[in-house]
């Protein structure tokens, strides 16, 4: 290890080979692929196609393998079988080329050399025709180009050929007659214009005919369902397909075969020519795209039916119930299901309108393996058809990947006018579920983060973070192979667009086997951000050599779209002349097609000719022509539609824009009325599953800029009605519990929307009507609507927790805080001073009551009944109080500072730091984890994991785009500490670079600049610093030696660092111009004072720092010179700082503040009176700002402004200085502690409201260190001690709970330190009282209930245990002091003694004798014996009335580890021994029964509590370690049952057990719970025994209220008990009693609560309120 000591080794994220060799998926073998063996090698084996048993075709031999080929032999096959004379006559066409004399007017001699029955010799004759016609087209291509006579034919035919030579021998046969059909096309030698378009339309299609087979030929057998018997040969639906696969084949070829023939005329031929001339072309290609269109369809059942098959082996047995849950939490919308929607929504899929590019190269660089692009962008204008082509390209690569393990596939839409898929979250969202549903295993990585976070980890407000991480994580997994990942449309991701384009950069250079394919529109942020990758292909829909096949699949879109036109088919004529204007005029857009043939099918478009005619070319023209259109006759109801789906935020549901037009039916079921003005609307609108959406994003910029008859008023105008039309629609269907969840834990985690859906019409309203007002109020129209009593205000008073509770059922209760604190923060606002007032009580109400997030009913339970009494929502809500709680809590009359608690950590957190700008805070825990929050709605945003459990520090860099994390582990094999530093990029949540060295970390401090990071912390045996140049990460630190006990670290703004060592400061100049740095300056140091701190001035030439005898050194630093010493402070300085300046130094120590003159040298003290924001306006008005980017950096920057502010601070947060953990923002206005374990609280030091809760700064202090509460609730004693600085000060205090207040508070004299017992007891003469006990001073006290005074005890020896008192109160047994004692008897024995209570005086000496301390005397419950356990373990019992012993056997050799305990009537005891035995005695007889003897050796408790019931019957045995209850039958001296406790008590801890006399069955007290041990019926003979909570309680977790073992009343973070729910209670800080429940909470004391005597929680609010 020494040469890790003090070594540094950067792991950066790096491209990484997998662990594992890959097996990369082969590619199908293309036209523009090699198929060289070479090639192949190269590509892996499963590149090449694999043998499998060849279909039921006609004419093929199954027992051979099936090879692409094959398929296209048995067209060709079957062809000839068919019109052998049409083959024949081709075939000597062919033969022509094959004998060098292929003119169309040649006299050879006509014979047929083509092989009859060698079809590998005919692939070699066929793959020569093409040669040849490459040499034909090249050499004519030649030809027209000097000529200037070059045509889109000739050209078309040469890049045809010579792409059909690639692809030879395997796909010679077809791509011969296409070749030979493409050179008679250049040439136009007998070609129609029909025939033209079908050799065009397969030419375009030949790729695709092509890769149709690939999913046919895996070599995998596959199951029945799937189409193949056990053997592996194929049937079902696999067997169709193949058919229908050399169909079509045979259909294609059939077609090109005329096609030549037809155009070659020879004299041989002539007849067979003529005869041709009389083919229907038209109907001879619609056989071919009908043919297409089947396979098209057979091919996706197959391909899906596989993959679902596939899936199903993969996921079989393997999805747990919390999978399928993580799932479905996850998917925010099903990727397929868009596409399905969207293909639908535009007309269908055309497999033309894509064909094109699976021939691209670009596409099939992308697509490539070796040395390939991972990303390829597809770009073009509007309405050019990127969607569908998108859409194809999935289809091709499912189909060609069908049953690959090693090749996934995942995409995602992006739609603009939806929020549930416009923004970054959801695509990352969407790309995971798609993945998990291909490889189930890969779900491990989300669990993981959702086991802890839960739903929340998908949907709050920072989700990306975490999201992405997760995806990168997954893509790296070694089980992955070649993974596409395809994006559409990324120009309508309106949110988080940046951080999306950045990690599409990052994981494609980061993670080879990754290929990202995307869209958009030409747009120039987005190629900015693409720039940086350099492996990136573009393909752009308008370039030239595009622009033709885009044209192309437009030209095939128009002929689908007419093809649907009935009026057209009857008039051959008329078709075809609106088909050639309608390819005018398209322009490449298919959008301009569709919406124009959407105009063609209405019903008003009886004139084909004149439409498409009158129709402008353009998309924006047209859409002007479509408004101008709309009907005269509800025009204006079509106006406010396309301006309310406009402006909308996401589609609206018909039921939601019927209610928002405000129409008379909108119920939620359908709506023809709303359908039919949706129609009206012409093509802008389409309907798809009851969502209506805009037609295309073009549609919404065009409405959004270019319609002035939508916006007359402007767009604010529009928001602003929408607001208020949401508002009505909200008044309407909000109220209480809407969904009927009554039990008022309900989480949302398990909620599912009932149908109808009460939310349906107001879905949209209630989550969207702010962001329409903040609009409205950006664009002035709102006068009207924030003003007090104005709309906005009315219905927040009204409906204010109705509207939260339909944003918990819908989650989105976060879109509330970011409302409320926007409105407030509003210009628009601040003349509203009561709408002002509602709208931060109702921030800070919805921001503190985090619980309403998860369980919506809490609102009107948690949230009203811990909100202050002055709140504004409580006021108004006060009716809507649980009717259940007779005593609610005492909250205050004011909000105080805490202004929210973030839970999330499971360990202890260690530091808290805030971002330099205050939107995040960083917390550190022993959980491993750094968890950045969102400051302003109380998210998390990420969790940074580290591989060391204990994280203790964090920091951020000055640009708040990394942080700084320290973790430590002590190392076993070497016995020292080792820390581990880690920096972190925050957008990506990725880390940057680490190191790990010996010692620990105390200290770090980032540069001005952020290039530079100090570190200091103690080694293994000295001190040292480190300083790493973020620039260079790769680098090591430099490491400095022997600094002191702390450093004094600095930096200036020009980056020099000030480090204390010994004696000596040095100044180091960092960054020197050859990149390394050296020692500027060395202070001399003459003190062993720790320096800890000092400060540069603002031009760096002077320093400061505090030398021993707490005086404050300035320094130049050009000359080296000490420029004065100032004198002033008596007690450790805290903090320096330079005014902007350079002429004033800020200076603080624990008590007082200074302003120091550097030129006079003169001083002024800081008043101490003032304090909070007078103090930030003073020192600003001086020059002194707290702001980060204006003050000199300095370790002791936080410590100065914390000393200057602390009389303020401590004022707003309970004993500040003691709280372990805090951190204050940069801008002196927040500050974050650490309360309790794992939660972080956040402060406003400077709330907006005047009045701050300061009520009874003693009370808050006070330390609660023991509660007694009376058995029926009514009374309370407390014990508290409270630090008042100079003095601590004991209290014990008698509450009467019937008036909530302290009746009798009475001071203890005794100021010794000591914890006090207190419980109540019985007095003789007074009745019930209340009793202490000092354990320091071992001195007994009792308080008088009723008047308050002391009451005369008998002074006991204390020190040989504590006295009993008498069950009626009369008496008191206990050894008396010695000089009490009245004989030499006494004297000469320790026996216990009788105390009479109403005369005060010792009236008998029992037979007790003690002779080592006791730990219990008990009086049994008549009061008849007293039982003695010596300290030892003997137990010893006596009559009271005669004071003799009783005999118990065997009694003086058992030793009884346990309290005893008497029987009801009196007349049994038992105990337990050292050996764990239950043992009973019968008093009269002296009799000993043993019944752990009867306890099954499966039972290994060792019992120390026990209880008789009350007919002594049975005896119940339970022990404070275990979780269990063992019962026994006394009469049968049988062992019963072991009970063990409820999963909800699992881990409380065990304090008592006791018989109930009126439930009459045992009752188990836990800390915190209540238990009761029920019977229920086994069988007729048998009963079962089974322990149920009972009454009132606190959760384990200290989180919940509970009735009965149910969740009832959440506790917010300041409402919980003190002590750890995971440790054993130092303090009774719960206390029960009948249905009142007490709490000792750390900041807000006591916290009584009284309920209603029955609860049913299952019934609803208005039968809970009659029931009370």
């Amino acid at each position: 290890m020494d040469s890790f000591k003090d070594r540094v080794s950067i792991s950066r994220l790096r491209d990484r080979p997998s662990q594992r060799k890959r097996q990369n998926a082969g590619h199908d073998l293309a036209p523009g692929q090699s198929s060289s063996p070479d090639a192949a090698e190269q590509a892996g084996p499963s590149s090449l196609p694999r043998p499998v048993a060849t279909p039921a075709l006609p004419k093929s031999d199954s027992s051979m393998s099936l090879q692409p080929e094959h398929f296209w032999d048995q067209a060709y096959d079957a062809l000839k079988a068919e019109s052998p004379k049409l083959v024949e006559g081709y075939e000597k066409v062919l033969s022509r080329y094959l004998t060098g004399d292929a003119g169309p007017d040649s006299n050879a001699a006509e014979q047929n050399a083509i092989s009859q029955n060698n079809a590998e010799t005919r692939r070699e004759q066929m793959e020569r025709v093409i040669r040849v016609a490459k040499e034909r087209t090249e050499k004519e291509a030649r030809l027209k180009e000097q000529a200037g006579t070059v045509t889109d034919a000739v050209l078309t035919a040469k890049n045809a050929v010579s792409l059909a030579l690639r692809g030879v021998p395997q796909a010679s046969l077809p791509w011969a007659a296409t070749c030979v059909a493409l050179e008679m096309l250049a040439n136009a030698v007998g070609a129609t214009k029909a025939s033209r378009k079908g050799i065009t339309h397969i030419k375009i299609m030949m790729h695709w005919y092509f890769s149709l087979v690939h999913p046919l030929l895996k070599g995998e057998k596959t199951r029945n369902a799937m189409g193949s018997d056990d053997t592996g040969k194929p049937s079902g639906l696999k067997q169709q397909l193949g058919l229908q696969i050399v169909e079509l084949y045979k259909a294609a070829l059939s077609y090109e075969i005329t096609f030549v023939c037809s155009c070659y005329r020879h004299r041989g031929l002539v007849v067979l020519g003529d005869l041709l001339k009389l083919e229907n072309w038209d109907q001879k290609l619609k056989d071919v795209v009908d043919s297409e269109r089947r396979v098209q369809e057979s091919s996706r059942q197959y391909t899906a039916l596989q993959m679902t098959m596939r899936l199903k082996e993969l996921v079989t047995d393997q999805k747990t119930d919390k999978d399928n849950e993580c799932l479905k939490d996850l998917r925010i919308t099903d990727p397929r299901h868009d596409k399905t929607r969207i293909e639908n929504t535009k007309g269908g899929l055309l497999v033309g309108s894509y064909a094109w590019i699976l021939v691209n190269e670009q596409f099939q660089h992308w697509r490539g393996r070796e040395n390939s692009s991972r990303l390829l962008w597809i770009k073009g204008d509007p309405g050019k058809g990127k969607t569908m082509l998108l859409c194809g390209i999935i289809d091709e690569l499912q189909r060609l990947n069908a049953g690959s393990d090693d090749t996934s596939l995942a995409w995602f839409f992006c739609q603009a006018t939806d929020s549930r898929i416009n923004n970054a979250t959801s695509v990352i969202r969407g790309l995971l579920s798609l993945l998990i549903e291909q490889q189930p295993s890969l779900i491990s990585y989300v669990r993981e983060e959702y086991d802890r976070a839960g739903k929340s980890l998908f949907e709050d407000a920072n989700s990306w973070f975490a999201l992405s991480e997760l995806l990168t994580k997954m893509l790296q997994d070694p089980s992955l192979g070649t993974t596409y990942l395809v994006i559409d449309a990324l120009d309508e991701c309106t949110s988080n667009l940046r951080n999306l384009l950045d990690f599409l950069v990052r994981t494609s250079s980061l993670i080879p086997h990754v290929k990202w394919l995307i869209s958009s529109r030409n747009e120039l942020h987005i190629e900015q951000r693409l720039s940086s990758l350099e492996d990136q292909a573009r393909l752009s829909l308008e370039l030239k050599q595009t622009a033709a096949h885009v044209s192309d699949a437009v030209n095939s879109y128009i002929d689908e779209r007419l093809s649907h036109l009935l009026s057209l088919q009857e008039n051959p004529r008329l078709l075809q002349e609106v088909r050639r204007i309608l390819r005018e005029k398209a322009n490449g857009t298919f959008l301009w097609v569709s919406l124009v043939c959407q105009e063609l099918e209405s019903p008003e478009s009886w004139d084909p000719l004149s439409v498409v005619e009158d129709v402008p070319v353009g998309l924006y023209e047209l859409y002007d022509r479509m408004m101008k259109n709309l009907p005269t006759k509800g025009r204006d109801n079509c106006h406010q539609i396309l301006s309310f789906a406009t402006l909308a935020f996401r589609p609206l549901h018909l039921a939601e824009l019927a209610c928002l037009l405000r129409l008379p039916s909108s119920t939620g079921a359908p709506l023809p009325d709303m359908k039919r003005l949706t129609a009206m609307c012409g093509s802008f609108l389409t309907i798809r599953d009851g969502q209506v959406y805009l037609v295309h994003q073009s549609a919404k910029d065009y409405l959004s800029s270019h319609s002035s008859n939508l916006f007359p008023s402007g767009q604010g105008a529009v928001h602003s009605d929408l607001a208020l039309r949401s508002l009505g629609i909200l008044t309407k269907v909000l109220h209480r519990d809407m969904y009927q969840l009554r039990k008022p834990d309900f989480s949302i985690d398990v909620l599912k929307t009932p149908s109808p859906d009460p939310l349906i019409t107001a879905r949209y309203s209630s989550i969207f009507w702010t962001d329409h007002l903040l609009l409205a109020c950006s664009s002035d129209r709102s006068e009207s609507l924030l003003k007090d009593g104005g709309d906005i205000h009315a219905f927040l008073q009204k409906k204010f927790l109705y509207w939260l509770e339909s944003l918990s059922l819908q989650r989105h209760v976060h879109k509330a805080v970011i409302a409320l604190n926007a409105i407030q923060n509003s210009p628009k606002a601040a003349a509203s001073p009561q709408l002002l007032e509602f709208l931060h009580d109702a921030y800070r109400f919805t921001l503190y009551h985090r619980i309403i997030e998860t369980c919506p009913l809490q609102i009107y339970s948690s949230a009203l009944v811990f909100s202050p009494t002055g709140s504004v929502v409580r006021k108004l809500f006060i009716h809507e109080e649980p009717p259940w709680m007779v005593k609610k809590p005492d909250t205050g009359a004011e909000w105080d500072a805490c202004v929210m608690s973030l839970d999330g950590h499971t360990q202890l957190v260690a530091s808290v730091a805030f971002s330099h700008d205050g939107k995040f805070l960083a917390s550190t825990s022993h959980d491993h984890t750094v968890k950045l929050w969102d400051t302003n709605t109380g998210s998390l945003i990420v969790a940074l994991k580290h591989t060391f459990e204990k994280v203790d520090l964090a920091a951020f860099s000055p640009d708040d785009r990394l942080i700084i994390s320290v973790a430590h582990k002590f190392s076993l094999v070497h016995k020292a500490f080792v820390s581990q530093v880690t920096l972190w990029n925050i957008s990506s949540s990725q880390p940057v670079g680490s190191f790990e060295f010996f010692g620990m970390l105390d200290s770090l401090l980032f540069s001005q600049s952020g290039r530079y990071l100090a570190l200091g912390g103690q080694s293994t045996e000295r001190r040292r610093c480190r300083i790493w140049d973020l620039d260079q990460p790769d680098l090591a630190p430099i490491v400095i030696h022997n600094t002191g006990m702390r450093h004094l670290l600095a930096f200036s703004s020009d980056d020099k660092l000030a480090i204390s060592l010994c004696n000596k400061i040095e100044i180091w100049t960092l960054g020197t111009q050859d990149g390394g740095q050296k020692v500027a300056q060395t202070i001399p140091v003459h003190d062993k004072y720790d320096h800890c701190y000092g400060c540069f001035s603002d031009d760096g030439q002077r320093f400061a720092f505090v030398s021993e005898n707490k005086a404050i050194q300035v320094w130049d630093l050009i000359t080296g010179d000490c420029l004065q010493t100032l004198y002033g402070h008596e007690v450790e300085i805290r903090g320096l700082c330079f005014s902007q300046d350079d002429s004033l130094l800020l200076s603080s120590d624990q008590a007082s503040s200074k302003i120091w003159d550097l030129t006079t040298g003169e001083c002024t003290n800081i008043a101490p009176s003032v304090v909070g924001t007078d103090i930030l306006e003073d020192l600003r008005n001086q020059g002194f700002s707290p702001e980060p980017q204006e003050f000199t950096a300095s370790m002791a920057y936080t410590l100065l402004w914390k000393a200057i502010l602390k009389r303020h601070i401590t004022t707003i947060i309970k004993d500040y200085s003691n709280i372990c953990g805090r951190a204050m923002s940069f801008d002196c206005r927040r500050c974050a502690t650490i309360s309790g374990k794992s939660t972080v609280q956040l402060w406003d030091l400077f709330p907006r409201q005047s009045k701050v809760n300061r009520q009874s700064q003693v009370e808050e202090r006070a330390s609660i260190e023991g509660i007694a509460l009376s058995s029926d609730g009514a009374f309370m004693g407390v014990f508290q001690e409270t630090d008042l600085g100079d003095t601590v000060t004991r209290q014990i205090q008698f509450w009467d709970l019937a008036k909530h207040e302290k009746s009798h508070p009475l001071w203890l004299r005794d100021c010794h330190f000591g914890i006090h017992e207190i419980w109540f007891g019985n007095h003789g003469t007074t009745g019930r009282c209340l009793m202490s006990f000092n354990q320091l001073l071992r001195s007994l006290h009792a308080w008088d209930l009723a008047t308050g005074n002391p009451i005369q005890l008998p002074q006991f020896d204390t020190t040989k245990g504590l006295p009993s008192f008498s069950n009626d109160g009369q008496h008191c047994a206990g050894t008396p002091r010695t000089i009490y004692r009245t004989s030499s008897v006494d004297q000469a024995t320790d026996n216990i003694h009788l105390f009479d209570m109403k005369t005060g005086k010792f009236t008998r000496r029992l037979a007790l004798q003690v002779r080592t301390p006791w730990t219990q005397l008990v009086f049994s419950p008549n009061d008849k014996y007293l039982a003695a356990l010596h300290e030892e373990g003997e137990l010893v019992v006596c009559e009271v009335a005669s004071g003799d012993l009783v005999h118990l056997e065997s009694s003086e050799r058992t030793r009884i580890t346990c309290m005893p305990v008497f029987s009801q009537d009196s007349s049994k005891i038992a105990g337990i021994s050292g050996k764990g035995q239950v043992l009973v005695w019968n008093l009269e007889t002296g009799q000993r029964t043993s019944l752990s003897e009867r306890i099954p050796e499966a039972v290994f408790l060792r019992p120390r509590i026990l209880a008789f019931s009350i007919d002594g019957t049975q005896l119940a045995a339970a022990a404070g370690d275990d979780e269990n209850i063992l019962l026994f039958d006394l009469a049968t001296e049988r062992f019963l049952a072991e009970v063990s406790f409820p999963r909800a008590s699992t881990g409380a801890f065990l304090e008592s057990v006791r018989y109930d006399e009126e439930d009459r069955c045992f009752h188990v007290n836990l800390h915190r719970q209540r238990l009761v041990l029920n019977t229920f019926p086994v069988s007729d003979q048998e009963v079962g025994y089974q322990l149920c909570e009972k009454g009132y309680g606190v959760s384990l977790n200290c989180k919940w209220v509970t009735k009965d073992g149910e969740n009832l009343l959440r506790l917010p973070a300041d409402y919980r008990p003190d002590s750890d729910p995971d440790s054993h209670p130092q303090v009774n800080d719960v206390q029960i009693a009948a249905n009142t429940l007490v709490i000792a909470t750390e900041r807000k004391g006591l916290m009584i609560m009284k309920f209603a005597p029955d609860v049913d929680l299952s019934r609803g609010r208005d039968e809970l309120v009659s029931r009370a």
